[in-house]
């Protein structure tokens, strides 16, 4: 029995599809290795001027709470 056009089109389409999954699904894949590999790198540590600037840009009411903390752990 010969497959009609119709059924031979529906089989490759199905194909493309299988064949576009995968290549969605490796891709994805690839992609979560390379987030893990990011991910697993250590942290660099905060610029020291950075850091402090990012203090100063906040309101004052909030330096004056770390002044505080830092006072108090500095004097225990």
């Amino acid at each position: 029995m010969e497959a009609t056009q119709w059924e031979t089109m529906h089989v490759e389409a199905r194909h493309d599809d299988a064949r576009m999954f995968d290549e969605i699904v490796m891709g994805l894949a690839a992609l979560g290795a390379k987030i893990g590999e990011i991910n697993a790198r250590p942290m660099p540590f905060l610029d020291l001027n950075y850091a402090e600037a990012e203090l100063k840009a906040r309101p004052a009411k909030v330096r004056k709470r770390f002044d505080r903390v830092r006072a108090t752990k500095l004097s225990a």
